[in-house]
């Protein structure tokens, strides 16, 4: 009877603490204590609330924060992973969305069909909870894990320290103590010092590496010091973050550290790899001044601005991933606000996918003298949306890539050979010596030129015409432009026409000879 008294008394102590503890942490958390017997708590957000609330610093019991893990385990086990696993939870920032943890005593995960709740599924799968018999608990699993997890921030020579701590530097300041202050201080000077060690060891690195294999000159070393400054600021943001958890800041202050070193590594990340563009982009265009087409001089920029737009693209998402916005919702509502906006702007993509063909399939390349069905003219710049050609006129046309890849394209700059035809046509009144030897003296020009292709040339007497004899003259020029060409061509007909004159013989033009029949009139006409 004695002993059936005295737990009662221990039962109504319990009670009576328990109903402290929810007065002191709001009455909100009042139900998640109703539904709690012996055989533990009946709901996953049971078990966060008992877990989290009870290890406050305004309200510490680290005994019924033991209520989150499996009674397997004797009390003192069940505290230190209590202990340990909420400093994991506020070094590691990891903030709990207590409205997202399911109320269900019987929640099954819909992907896994196991009465399961993950806490952190991406970043930590191994922290969940578990349903056992009629209570959820934190899993074995996790229980065995918290220790490990708990070093992996907390060394054991970081433990030392704190422990070595004089107790006048736990005088807190605006809820920060004395010692942190004097941490970050520490931690600041350290970072700028190593951040100037490091830039300078990167940038070696990097000049050897870049220098001599890549053979980069010594007038892009600018565009490598970015680099290596930036590589060396996400090197130190990797040690700043490594660096936060011993300071045992409260779970809002880490978290908020936590989450703008994320955002200060994502960005210098980007400027990195913006840098290694640069660099990537420089080395090709040094690739592209030895080979022979210049289509690699507008390619190489337009694929260097879309890797750039994909890296931002893909920073922007990880950035709103970190503030917690939602990116998969995000990205299907782009998706089909996506599909909407293509419907609208079909020409768009046209030129777009016109711009891919003209690139891959190369009908032209920058500075070749082009013919289509609406315009000619010579290529200045492909974009990815128009193509600028310069008329005869010097006026520039921008012409759709979608209309230019589905137009017949006469490419007059990619002839390796341009062709000179000439009808050389003299008199009738010539005698056959003088045109022979008129026609040996043509013959001696092909030779003499290097400009004209040898053993192509065609020049013979072809035709008795209504008012000439004509002589065909064909050769193929050599030239890299039309100005060059023009220049050959003058050359060569200077030649005819020395060549005639050598020979004596005079160029016909078109005439008409009139034959009057004489007649009795015409005699009478005549006599008078």
């Amino acid at each position: 009877m004695i002993i059936d008294i005295m737990k009662m008394k221990t039962v109504a102590k319990s009670n009576f603490v328990l109903l402290f503890f929810m007065m002191k942490t709001g009455l909100s958390h009042l139900w998640a204590f109703q539904e709690i017997n012996s055989q533990g708590p009946g709901t996953p957000h049971q078990v966060i609330v008992i877990h989290i609330t009870q290890l406050t610093q305004d309200n510490y019991n680290d005994s019924l924060a033991a209520q989150a893990f499996l009674p397997i385990y004797n009390l003192e086990k069940r505290k230190e992973f209590a202990r340990e696993l909420k400093h994991f939870y506020d070094a590691k920032g990891l903030e709990i969305d207590f409205a997202a943890i399911p109320r269900d005593s019987n929640y099954t995960d819909s992907l896994t069909l196991k009465q399961e709740f993950r806490l952190f599924p991406k970043k930590y799968p191994e922290i969940y909870l578990k349903k056992y018999g009629d209570a959820w608990y934190y899993s074995e699993e996790t229980s065995l894990r918290i220790h490990s997890l708990y070093r992996e921030v907390f060394p054991e020579w970081a433990d030392e320290i704190l422990h070595s701590l004089p107790s006048s530097s736990s005088e807190k300041y605006l809820g920060i103590a004395l010692w942190q202050y004097i941490a970050m201080a520490i931690i600041v000077v350290l970072i700028f010092l190593l951040h100037l060690i490091l830039s300078w060891l990167v940038d070696k690195v990097l000049e050897k590496s870049v220098w001599e294999k890549i053979h980069i000159g010594r007038q892009h070393h600018k565009t490598l010091y970015k680099l290596a400054k930036y590589v060396s600021l996400i090197m130190l943001m990797a040690l700043i973050q490594r660096l936060i958890p011993l300071l045992l800041l409260n779970l809002n202050v880490s978290a908020f550290l936590h989450k703008t070193a994320d955002i200060i590594q994502t960005i210098f990340i980007v400027l990195a790899s913006l840098q290694v563009v640069s660099i990537i982009k420089i080395y090709l265009l040094l690739a592209a001044e030895k080979t022979e087409t210049k289509m690699d001089d507008q390619l190489i920029p337009l694929l260097m601005k879309s890797l750039k737009i994909i890296i931002g693209l893909v920073a922007l998402m990880h950035m709103l991933s970190l503030l917690g916005v939602n990116v998969t919702a995000l990205i299907a509502g782009a998706s089909i606000g996506g599909l909407a906006i293509a419907l609208a702007a079909q020409d768009t993509f046209k030129n777009l996918l016109g711009s891919v063909m003209i690139f891959l399939d190369k009908p032209f390349q920058i500075g070749d003298f082009i013919t289509t069905p609406d315009t000619e003219g010579t290529i200045e710049k492909v974009g990815f949306r128009t193509t600028r050609i310069r008329k005869i006129d010097t006026s520039v046309i921008a012409v759709p890539n979608g209309n230019l890849a589905n137009a017949t394209i006469t490419n007059l700059g990619i002839r390796k050979f341009r062709i000179m035809e000439l009808n050389l046509s003299i008199l009738y009144s010539t005698p056959s010596a003088q045109i022979h030897d008129f026609l040996e003296e043509l013959r001696k020009i092909p030779p003499a030129n290097p400009s004209i292709q040898p053993d192509t040339w065609m020049i013979y007497l072809r035709n008795l015409a209504a008012s000439s004899k004509d002589i065909y003259f064909r050769v193929y020029i050599e030239a890299a432009d039309f100005k060059t060409e023009l220049s050959i061509r003058e050359h060569i007909i200077f030649n005819i026409l020395q060549a005639a004159e050598t020979a004596g013989v005079s160029f016909a033009y078109p005439s008409t000879s009139l034959y009057i029949e004489k007649t009795e009139v015409t005699r009478h006409w005549a006599e008078k």
